[in-house]
């Protein structure tokens, strides 16, 4: 209504300028405006006495208004058996049927309320019986709804309810109780009450907040923990690293995986960078045997080819022996197995070494896998329509699956991102987002899955990240804590959810907070590497700078090196390009981290997820891209600026795979044993 008088030229300031000058129709229209809401009623019989005070000779038109504004301004405050007198009175004198008919609902609440409930229910149940066009029935459906809820009947209060949804589904006061009455039957452990009515919300109020959150928790309690479980399940993993030297090898011998077993492969280039990475993981994994291959896979590396090497891994047969494997061959696997994909990872048809991880995840997590390129830079700034267009064309390639995929908890709800994207769009306010978190959105902006960005660069490979992620575990966690004693900053305290993450003996934790989280702290423990496996730090600054307790820390001051990392940064701007080692995030890239979450623009602080947020979801077993992820609903839970690079369906607590001997493994034609991995570069320069 207000954007049809706008359009008009009639907006309310306009309307009312006029009618400071006597304007009558403008008068008249800014009656009708006002007599749309109850709450407008000193405006509504201000203008009222105006208008009879020019035209007095229609005031038979408007016959008992002024009674009845009269008793919209105080009823509420009357005593219910002087309210129910007035109003009889009032209903006798005013001629509006629309204005009468919401004083027979407000009759009926007034004497609800001086104690004669059965005949106020009696007469709300007629009105709504005998008065299906009228523009007060919501207000009638409401009143009941109230009725009931007074009345402690909560079993007809729920089934009206859900009959006012039906028929009204953005009634908020409807809506707010019947979502609370949900939370509250889920905190009692009356699971399936609460999912029901979360289900009927979801259904019957769909577009509203409340529907769709209720479709989340709905659809997190019927199959949330059995995706959980899905994206924890990894086979056995043989105690050997295979070290080939180029793309092709590394999926044909990825291609060897089958449904009870895998093991690592590496890809040796010949470069510094493949030496350092298979070195450090090489430490990590601790194979029984390391099998250098020297002999390549003379395959072109087409789409054909990567498909057939992930769809051979999911069972007992290698790339060669598969004929097909487009679509209706993987979803003959899934219905066999009685699977869906859970997630799927999207490749980079120009860049081999992003296939190359993003084809080692699909295989490891038995996902989908599709082809994508924009031909863009990673670490380039795009437009909002460009960053759409990218959106709109993986959710085409997905939704050409055919499997559900744009809810909560269906059958696609992961996506990794194994090809070149632009990292950051400019939007029409002229701030940078991220492009990751705008691609997995519904039109609405509603999350639908939960995103993972693999690199390929001259700070780590997409191998390396794929093969930490799939065969290692985290075994120890450092909690720092930068913001000291900030009293603006309590809520974000890592001593609790230390103390939580040690309890549950998992991980050996430390936490360094208060004045010990200094900068002379963290440089002494920093001199070599970083030892810890997992890294949760909380700080402030820029894409190069960040706060201690007690010190201002640069890049310098992330480590050269580190053990394989996760890591965890409640910062501004850490990833702000972290395909540059000059930023904190590439720092943490190079020095070996393989999963890294941080911001790539000003987020505030309330975008991150508390420590003990993210601590409860990480030991809940959720994969971490859901754990550092704000809910529906949170602050900055809609597209916003926090990248998580890695391996989505990562999930540290779970138990590490079951190692399996390798001692069956026998050497063929172009492969070499190698004792150890200092062996295994001995004969390399910088070795």
């Amino acid at each position: 209504e207000a954007v049809e008088r706008v359009a008009a030229g009639n907006s309310i300031p306009q309307l009312e300028k006029k009618a400071a000058g006597g304007d009558i129709q403008a008068l008249k229209t800014l009656y009708g405006i006002y007599s749309s809401d109850r709450r407008e009623a000193d405006r509504a019989l201000a203008t009222l006495k105006k208008i009879l005070a020019i035209v007095p000779d229609q005031k038979k038109h408007y016959e008992g208004d002024e009674l009845y504004w009269d008793i919209m301004k105080k009823s509420s405050q009357m005593k219910p058996a002087d309210a129910v007198r007035q109003i009889e009175t009032a209903i006798a004198a005013v001629k509006s049927r629309d204005k009468n008919e919401t004083l027979q609902i407000l009759l009926a609440r007034a004497r609800f309320h001086a104690g004669e409930k059965e005949k106020a229910v009696a007469e709300i149940a007629g009105f709504i019986k005998n008065h299906p066009e009228s523009k007060s029935l919501e207000l009638a459906y409401e009143n009941m709804f109230v009725m009931l809820m007074y009345a402690q009947d909560k079993d007809k209060a729920l089934k009206f309810g859900m009959a006012l949804l039906s028929k009204f589904p953005y009634n908020r006061n409807t809506l707010g109780y019947l979502n609370s009455t949900a939370m509250k039957c889920y905190r009692e452990g009356e699971y399936k009450k609460a999912e029901n009515v979360f289900r009927l919300l979801a259904q019957l109020s769909p577009a509203s907040a409340v529907g769709t959150s209720g479709d989340f928790m709905h659809r997190a309690m019927t199959n949330g923990t059995a995706v959980k479980d899905r994206a924890a399940a990894l086979r056995a993993a043989k105690s050997v690293l295979y070290v080939v030297p180029d793309v092709a090898t590394f999926l044909a011998y990825i291609s060897e995986w089958d449904a009870k077993s895998f093991f690592p492969v590496m890809i040796d280039r010949g470069t510094s960078l493949d030496r350092r990475l298979i070195t450090k993981f090489a430490r990590a994994f601790n194979p029984a045997r390391i099998i250098r291959v020297t002999k390549s896979v003379n395959q072109e590396l087409t789409e054909d080819f990567v498909r057939k090497a992930v769809l051979a891994s999911f069972d007992e047969r290698t790339w060669s022996d598969v004929e097909k494997a487009g679509p209706d061959e993987f979803k003959a696997f899934y219905a066999a197995n009685k699977l869906a994909p859970l997630g799927i990872v999207c490749a980079d048809t120009k860049a081999p070494g992003l296939r190359a991880g993003g084809a080692a995840l699909a295989a490891g997590h038995a996902q989908l896998i599709d082809f994508h390129s924009t031909g863009m830079k990673n670490d380039s700034e795009i437009k909002y329509e460009d960053a759409e267009k990218i959106r709109l064309a993986l959710i085409g390639k997905i939704a050409a699956w055919g499997y559900t995929y744009d809810a909560p908890f269906d059958e696609i709800e992961f996506v990794t991102l194994a090809c070149d994207i632009p990292l950051q769009f400019k939007n029409i306010d002229h701030h940078k987002y991220c492009t990751d978190d705008l691609i997995i959105r519904r039109d609405n902006d509603v999350r639908w899955a939960y995103c993972g960005r693999l690199m390929d660069c001259d700070l780590t490979t997409s191998e390396y990240m794929a093969m930490c992620s799939l065969f290692l575990k985290p075994r120890n966690a450092l909690f720092f804590n930068g913001y000291g004693g900030r009293k603006n900053f309590a809520h974000y305290s890592t001593a609790q959810a230390a103390a939580q993450l040690a309890a549950a003996k998992i991980f050996k934790v430390k936490n360094i907070g208060g004045k010990e989280a200094s900068l002379a702290t963290w440089q002494a423990m920093n001199k070599e590497s970083n030892q810890y496996s997992m890294v949760f730090i909380n700080s402030a600054g820029g894409a190069s700078d960040w706060i201690t307790a007690k010190g201002k820390a640069t890049t310098a001051d992330v480590p050269a090196e580190s053990v394989p990392a996760i890591i965890h940064m409640t910062h501004s701007f850490s990833a702000a390009n972290p395909y540059s080692v000059k930023t904190i995030g590439g720092k943490w890239i190079s020095a070996g981290a393989y999963i890294y979450y941080g911001a790539t623009y000003e987020p505030f602080i309330s975008a991150f997820r508390q420590p003990g947020e993210y601590v409860t979801s990480i030991l809940e077993k959720e994969p971490l891209s859901m754990v550092f992820r704000r809910r529906f609903g949170k602050p900055f839970w809609r597209t916003w600026r926090l990248v998580y690079i890695g391996d989505p369906l990562n999930t540290p607590a779970v138990k590490a795979v079951a190692r399996l001997a390798a001692t069956d493994i026998a050497l063929r034609p172009g492969e070499t044993e190698v004792g150890s991995v200092e062996k295994l570069f001995a004969d390399k320069k910088n070795g």
